[in-house]
């Protein structure tokens, strides 16, 4: 029996791709979020074994768009982030290639991903002096 109703499409039914400019144009944002979850994650001790894990991710995140006062803090928490030898032996290789730079990235690609992330960098970077 049908009623004539058209049922409502499934949210999940949709593109699942996020657009890598809009990623670009928050990344102030879902970095500061990670952070915030960071900081809330250090109080409860039920998430101290996810801590270094996050500590690891949000590191290679601070080096590669260049805050170094975010990566000092992380790394005081974890040094084990700072060395590599010592990142691959405590969490695993799975994250340890974030803050390593990547040899076949042009320099023309670094810029090209500077500019269109710089006004959300610029924000960040305001943030940590």
């Amino acid at each position: 029996v049908q009623t004539g109703a058209v049922e409502a499409a499934d949210v999940w039914e949709g593109p699942t791709a996020t657009a890598p400019q809009l990623l670009l144009e928050h990344l102030d944002i879902l970095f500061m979020t990670l952070h915030l979850l960071y900081e809330e994650w250090k109080m409860h001790c039920l998430h101290a074994q996810l801590l270094p894990s996050l500590a690891l991710f949000i590191y290679g995140l601070a080096v590669r768009l260049q805050l170094p006062h975010f990566a000092s803090f992380y790394a005081q928490d974890f040094p084990a982030v700072r060395d590599s030898a010592m990142a691959i032996a405590s969490f695993g290789v799975y994250g340890a290639w974030l803050w390593q730079t990547f040899p076949d990235c042009s320099t023309t690609e670094k810029e090209a991903t500077e500019a269109k992330v710089a006004p959300s960098l610029r924000r960040l970077r305001e943030c940590s002096v």
